[in-house]
């Protein structure tokens, strides 16, 4: 199964606050069978490019222990980049 949403990457958005969340929703994520998950941090008008690419690469490891691959993508909120 692939989740394409998810707040995962820790510290970020309304999702994991710390790399132990993330693991524990990874492990929740696998129990159910997914296999692939994208983490999808909300993109604003100033996204913190590195931030997002360091929680990425962190997380991307734990996610790998449960057998997941876990990709990157973005959760656009329109009506902040249009004020």
């Amino acid at each position: 199964m692939i989740d394409i949403h998810s707040h995962i990457l820790p510290g970020l958005d309304d999702g994991a606050r710390n790399i132990r969340e993330s693991a524990e929703m990874l492990r929740e994520a696998a129990s159910a069978g997914v296999s692939t998950l994208y983490a999808t941090p909300h993109a604003k008008r100033r996204a913190d490019w590195q931030a997002i690419q360091a929680a990425y690469h962190a997380t991307a490891g734990e996610a790998l222990r449960f057998g997941i691959r876990l990709r990157l993508g973005l959760e656009v909120l329109y009506d902040l980049l249009i004020r």
